[in-house]
């Protein structure tokens, strides 16, 4: 079965899961599916694509570039002010993401999964503003999303024919369990997600992806027994570090600034 098929199932239960305990959307059925597009159906699509020549592990870290795309997004398109610490940050985390890109596990054999899942990452920072913008609460919208996504996931299994075709029954009833609690997991998580994305500034909330390389790497050892080049972990440590400074500094620049007034004026 194809991976996409698999990620449109998973999707479809995640959505399906929620699907009675809330009501139908009246409005914003556009961004309703473009939003189930970034968040769920094309990055996942093109992380399923990216691993086939890239390191999971390495997948991982790159997935983690989100966050630079969501500052940048928030700098350049909302034209929100940036600070000198705050931009300290934020190159820590650019030259994180350099020693990833030109580590010795990055050739040019799969550049292309490289490519792929950089565009993953500007996806799901793209969905990070879009989620935001829908008028319903956190569990609506990921179940609609989710539903969304599924559903384009299907359909772009229907031009994907670099999977043999199978039917259901060639799988295993630990096959269908393992799915069903992914599925349970991909819900709760983007359900969150999506909670602290309506309550909290992106840039904020972008910064707790800088937690999935270490997870990754820690997860891949274990359990893959993935080795990761020493030149990738210090990027991946780098960029982690500069984007879990900037919320930091930023909160620290604001709350600094009504001191700075109060001083001016006495």
């Amino acid at each position: 079965m194809s991976p996409v098929v698999i990620t449109g199932f998973r999707l479809g239960l995640a959505g399906l899961t929620g699907i009675f305990f809330c009501r139908l959307p009246r409005a914003q059925w556009l961004l309703i599916h473009l939003t189930g597009m970034t968040m769920f159906a094309l990055p996942l699509i093109l992380i399923c694509m990216a691993v086939k020549s890239v390191n999971p592990t390495v997948v991982a870290m790159i997935t983690n570039f989100e966050v630079i795309f969501a500052i940048l997004i928030e700098r350049l398109w909302f034209r929100t002010a940036v600070s000198w610490p705050e931009m300290a940050g934020i190159l820590l985390a650019f030259v994180g993401a350099n020693l990833v890109i030109i580590s010795p596990e990055i050739t040019d054999s799969n550049m292309t999964g490289l490519l792929l899942t950089g565009g993953a990452a500007f996806s799901y920072a793209v969905a990070s503003f879009q989620v935001k913008r829908i008028r319903m609460p956190a569990f609506s919208v990921t179940v609609w999303t989710a539903l969304a996504g599924s559903l384009q996931c299907f359909l772009f299994s229907l031009w994907d024919k670099s999977w043999q075709a199978t039917t259901l029954a060639d799988y295993s009833l630990s096959f269908w369990s393992l799915l069903v609690w992914s599925s349970l997991s991909t819900f709760v998580a983007f359900f969150l997600w999506n909670y602290l994305l309506q309550n909290n500034p992106v840039y904020r909330v972008s910064a707790l992806v800088t937690l999935i390389p270490a997870a990754s790497l820690l997860i891949g050892w274990v359990f893959l027994g993935a080795g990761v080049h020493w030149q990738a972990i210090l990027g991946g440590v780098l960029c982690t570090l500069g984007m879990a400074l900037h919320p930091l500094l930023r909160t620290f620049v604001r709350a600094s600034a009504p001191e700075a007034g109060r001083e001016s004026g006495n």
